[in-house]
């Protein structure tokens, strides 16, 4: 499956964020990107309670963001919906539910998740549509968003296959003698 991205067009929106890309942003030192890129950063206050350890806790006192909780009936209807997907877990629903509500950018790298706020009509994104939308916005330069693909590739916590790794290159216009 060739990998869609509009990262680009996500900047300056709003964006529930889940734990996995703000895991992953931890790890590179990068979650003012959020704060660069996004109008409002939202994150469940279940995400933060449940799923976030404090070490990640510190890290998002450097950033500007809102704690989210479900709030209308929409959200609560969505949520429900859901819970049809076992594989989903209670923070993923939330953040689906948040981002209905709120018409947000759902961030996460759950493909489960993806799918279903797909399927409601949400624009999605994970932690390579965040690196691509600050490559092409400026925010870093082609030095710096290798070395943060490079770092999370090799030493970060999540799985990148080479599939994507090659997707996301040739979407940023970078060659494999970049990388080397």
């Amino acid at each position: 499956m060739k990998r869609k991205t509009k990262s680009k067009q996500f900047v300056g929106r709003p964006v529930v964020v889940d734990a996995n890309v703000i895991i992953d942003l931890e790890e590179l030192d990068s979650l003012f990107l959020l704060n660069e890129l996004f109008a409002t950063v939202i994150i469940p206050k279940d995400t933060i309670e449940r799923e976030l350890d404090p070490e990640i806790h510190q890290g998002l006192e450097k950033i500007d963001y809102k704690t989210g909780i479900i709030q209308s009936e929409k959200g609560y209807n969505i949520y429900y919906q859901c819970l049809q997907r076992k594989a989903l877990s209670h923070c993923d629903r939330m953040s689906i539910a948040i981002a209905a509500e709120n018409d947000c950018v759902l961030c996460t790298n759950e493909k489960p998740a993806r799918a279903l706020a797909q399927s409601f009509g949400l624009e999605v994104t994970g932690t390579f549509g965040i690196l691509e939308a600050a490559y092409q916005s400026g925010v870093v330069n082609k030095e710096q968003i290798i070395k943060l693909i490079k770092y999370l590739y090799e030493e970060g916590s999540c799985y990148i296959s080479d599939t994507l790794l090659d997707e996301v290159f040739t979407q940023l216009g970078i060659s494999i003698e970049d990388w080397e």
